[in-house]
Parts: C-alpha cells; sequence; structure tokens
C-alpha cells in the first residue's frame, strides 16, 4: 500500500470518528449515503428496509450489475441488513460493494 493510501485511511478514520461524536447514526448514514450517489428518494426507500430492498436484494441480475443506481441501492440495501447484524457502517459498505463484485463477476460483469 502507498504512503498515500495509508495516509488518506488513516485520514477517513480520523474523520468519521468525528463525525461519530457531530452526528447521530442515522443523519452520519444519510450523509455519507448522498456522497456515494445514492438520492434522498432512495434512502427513503431504505429507512426501514422496505420492500424495495426486499426486491433488489433478490433481484440482483446482469442488468442491475451494470446499472449505476442499481448497484448503489443493491450495496445501500445490503449494508442495511449487515449493520442490523452488528457491522459498522464502514465495514456493512466495504462488505455490501464486495459481495456485490463478487457475484456480479460470476455473471461476467466487472463492477
Amino acid at each position: 500500500m502507498s504512503e498515500k493510501k495509508t495516509v488518506c485511511g488513516i485520514a477517513v478514520k480520523a474523520a468519521l470518528d468525528m463525525l461519530k461524536d457531530m452526528c447521530d447514526e442515522t443523519q452520519l448514514f444519510r450523509e455519507l449515503a448522498s456522497l456515494l450517489g445514492v438520492s434522498e428518494e432512495d434512502l427513503d426507500k431504505l429507512n426501514p428496509p422496505s420492500e424495495h430492498c426486499k426486491a433488489v436484494l433478490e433481484s440482483l441480475d446482469e442488468k442491475l450489475c451494470r446499472d449505476f443506481r442499481g448497484q448503489r441501492s443493491w450495496v445501500m440495501c445490503r449494508a442495511w441488513e449487515l449493520m442490523d447484524s452488528g457491522m459498522t457502517f464502514r465495514e456493512a459498505i466495504r462488505t455490501a460493494w464486495a459481495e456485490l463484485r463478487e457475484k456480479c463477476a460470476k455473471m461476467g460483469v466487472v463492477v
């Protein structure tokens, strides 16, 4: 890992620690999701996990793997599930992206 990536990682962790002190979990989740390109409309579908999330998580296919918004919707829904099982937001997002990449790769789509 390059020194720049290491410094960046430390800075992001420090920023998240500071944000946790300033924001409640829901607010922080919404702000970070916004930075990832998730719309307020999509977030409203996720909070609490809805029929939308159930449908998105069950319908992962090649079309969704190729769709910018579809990918993010799937990741946010999956992250929500993972956070319900005790993962932190950061771990949940990282895990959800890894799962999406793996599942889409099996369909021949690189995410």
